[in-house]
């Protein structure tokens, strides 16, 4: 009997070290970080606590989320307010502009993934932002007044399987794909999902009336994003591989049928995907560093774009675009967007970053 567990200690001692390695592998202690960039590089005044996540608009202006509170310790929080910046690429010597938000309580507003959805048609712009409310989790909807400026909130999505969001895709002026990042919305379970490497996350769609669950298994779904034809939809997540993304088809009744898992070895964040259908992505290649940062503001964290060719749903290159270590520029970047020669880097709790770049691309 002895030796039987005996043999049980070993094994249990095996599959510990393992999912330690594993974890250890997954927060990039091991990675090097080189610093490059690919043409003259400098801040855009106006930001302070965070550009998370951007969309550009085929006119090259730039929505960009700002004052995540989520995972910072509260006393850090204390002068974060959420907010929503417009960056114009046509005057990027500038600051950004804060636009208003009317008709809601920006004391509740924490701001985390940004989709925003034109009309080809009748010019009208929808924006959809997760919003981490103190009380749920919720997507806030808001129209864009070109002349004002300003934002215009619209509704309040509220359901109970936005247990902890992190990005929405707009397909619609009232439809939607979220990644549910975290199955519990609880600071200490989301800790638990997270170092069990617990595949607990998914994919939502709401149709304008009601949720379905169209993705599921997944670990720390991230940003999403789809193919410029709207055949494919892109999730990032991890894997105890690393990071990366899965492709899924998209079906007539917007369900995803998944295709393929596209590993990338780096802390893939949010995605801006080109008309060309190329990918954009901030990344974090030490992820451990941006735990650290979003729980103490006052460290520093590595920072990394890629450019990401894609055809047919399958990942064709792969360049990476700029890179700092934690003693760079920014910190921790989050989203990329790239505009004829001209890229934004957003950052989770630090500034935002507008590079000329001189290859082409």
């Amino acid at each position: 009997m002895s030796s039987i567990y005996s043999v049980i200690k070993v094994v249990l001692f095996a599959v510990f070290v393992q999912h330690v390695g594993k974890v250890i592998y997954l927060l990039g202690f091991h990675k090097a970080v080189y610093n490059h960039k690919p043409g003259s590089c400098h801040l855009i005044e106006g930001v302070e606590y965070g550009s998370e996540d951007i969309q550009t608009l085929p006119n090259g202006f730039a929505f960009i989320t700002s004052g995540m509170k989520l995972f910072a310790a509260e006393e850090t929080n204390k002068e974060v307010k959420g907010k929503i910046f417009l960056f114009n690429f046509a005057n990027p010597s500038k600051k950004v502009v804060l636009l208003e938000l009317k008709n809601f309580d920006q004391e509740t507003f924490d701001p985390h993934g940004i989709s925003v959805y034109k009309d080809d048609e009748t010019e009208k712009i929808t924006v959809f932002v997760v919003n981490h409310h103190p009380i749920s989790e919720r997507i806030e909807k808001f129209e864009y007044d070109y002349a004002n400026l300003s934002l215009t909130h619209v509704k309040t999505y509220v359901d109970a399987k936005f247990t902890m969001m992190n990005d929405v895709l707009a397909t619609s002026e009232d439809t939607f794909y979220v990644t549910i990042m975290n199955r519990f919305r609880s600071k200490l379970l989301r800790h638990i999902e997270a170092l069990l490497t617990l595949p607990l996350g998914s994919v939502v769609y709401y149709d304008g009336k009601d949720t379905s669950t169209v993705a599921s298994n997944l670990y720390l779904p991230n940003g999403i994003n789809w193919s410029p034809d709207h055949k494919f939809v892109y999730v990032v997540s991890v894997t105890v591989f690393g990071n990366g993304f899965n492709v899924f088809h998209r079906k007539a009744d917007m369900s995803l049928a998944f295709k393929e898992r596209v590993p990338v070895y780096t802390g893939v964040d949010n995605i801006e995907v080109l008309p060309n259908g190329d990918i954009w992505t901030g990344c974090h290649p030490r992820p451990v560093e941006i735990s650290q940062m979003t729980h103490n503001r006052s460290l520093s964290a590595s920072s990394q774009v890629l450019r990401i060719g894609m055809k047919n749903g399958e990942m064709v290159s792969v360049t990476e675009v700029y890179s700092n270590d934690r003693n760079g520029i920014i910190h921790g970047s989050s989203a990329a967007t790239f505009y004829r020669g001209k890229m934004l880097i957003g950052t989770v709790h630090h500034k935002l970053l507008y590079c000329e770049i001189d290859q082409k691309f």
